[in-house]
């Protein structure tokens, strides 16, 4: 199981071809303008979502800082997807 770190909506496409059943997605940065493109359950930064105004009820989780370091202990393998 891994966990995908997407900072641009960009390269939401790029990263949905290679993340499995299972792996955990995190927006942060412009990733969070990907919100409403995502068709699974992700994670969602809180302070780059309020930053960018895309603060809008969604099935997604937000998460503060804290969340996303307790994410990266819990996953072996971290992929980041640039813009």
């Amino acid at each position: 199981m891994a966990l995908h770190l997407i900072f641009h909506s960009r390269s939401l496409e790029d990263c949905l071809l290679y993340a499995d059943p299972g792996d955990d997605l995190v927006l942060l940065g412009d990733g969070v303008n990907a919100q409403e493109k995502l068709s699974v359950t992700a994670f969602i930064l809180k302070s780059d979502a309020e930053s960018r105004g895309t603060m809008v009820p969604s099935p997604h989780k937000f998460i503060n800082t804290a969340g996303l370091a307790d994410l990266t202990e819990k996953h072996e393998k971290i992929v980041s997807w640039p813009a």
